[in-house]
């Protein structure tokens, strides 16, 4: 649970990039408060699922939009596991802003944690013996 609270509260992320939503927190001995920024425009989903379908231009902006999050995120060492509609925010302008760190994870060793996570056997690759 503590990788997770520190994963959610990460200064960096929470900066106003405009991709992220912010998330403010305080605590006292007995609890753990958390504020997430406001987001008027709903969830991707229910936008999608009151759409039907999306035209390809409004489906090329999203995904650019993915993408540009999923980047700033990913420069910060990064990666977010939980994509899907419903972690897809609108703002007021119809821009998209990632919620929902639960499944994030910092990376320290970004090559060897790929592989990892890949489900690869990283030991001869990462840990090469010396001859």
């Amino acid at each position: 649970m503590l990788n997770l609270v520190v994963v959610q509260f990460d200064d960096k992320i929470n900066s106003d990039t405009g991709d992220v939503c912010r998330l403010w927190t305080d605590h006292n001995e007995r609890f753990l408060y958390m504020l997430l920024e406001y987001v008027c425009g709903g969830e991707l989903f229910t936008y999608l699922r009151n759409a039907g379908r999306f035209t390809a231009d409004t489906a090329l902006f999203y995904a650019a939009e993915i993408v540009l999050a999923l980047e700033y995120l990913h420069s910060l060492s990064l990666v977010y596991r939980d994509l899907k509609p419903e972690n897809l925010l609108l703002d007021r302008q119809g821009h998209l802003k990632l919620t929902d760190f639960g499944f994030a994870k910092k990376l320290e060793d970004r090559y060897a944690e790929l592989l990892v996570m890949r489900g690869s056997n990283c030991d001869e690759r990462c840990n090469p013996k010396k001859k």
